[in-house]
């Protein structure tokens, strides 16, 4: 099995910074995504109280070179900002405005790497 695991990437990080800002935080009044994904030493004690055997649980980086800090946007468009894109309605672009400026600041590169983080596990049912 493999989930997601960039909730802690800047790009995610300025996503929940921007949402508590105003006037987002009144739009989408107080929203704010919250990553369900645990640790990988959480998901190997879950397996381990399971009595799961052969566990296997690491985390891995997929590096992907993107163009510049609006390619992450685009990006994160398809995952993690759709949250915030149904609650936004007609102020999406605004918040996306707001969002890129604050990205070419934190990740001025181009082109740039864009770490993208998974937890894979794998275990045998007892």
């Amino acid at each position: 099995m493999q989930i997601p695991s960039n909730h802690n990437h800047i790009s995610h990080l300025l996503i929940r910074e921007t949402a508590k800002e105003a006037p987002f935080n009144k739009i989408m009044n107080g929203f704010e995504r919250i990553s369900p994904v645990q640790s990988i030493d959480q998901y190997t004690k879950i397996l381990f109280e399971e009595n799961a055997k052969d566990i296997i649980v690491f985390e891995k980086i997929y590096p992907h070179i993107l163009q510049n800090s609006d390619a992450v946007i685009e990006w994160i468009s398809g995952t993690a900002l759709v949250p915030y894109f149904e609650r936004l309605g007609e102020h999406k672009s605004e918040f996306l405005e707001v969002l890129g400026r604050k990205m070419k600041k934190a990740l001025p590169e181009s082109p740039l790497l864009y770490p993208f983080r998974r937890i894979l596990f794998s275990a045998i049912k007892p």
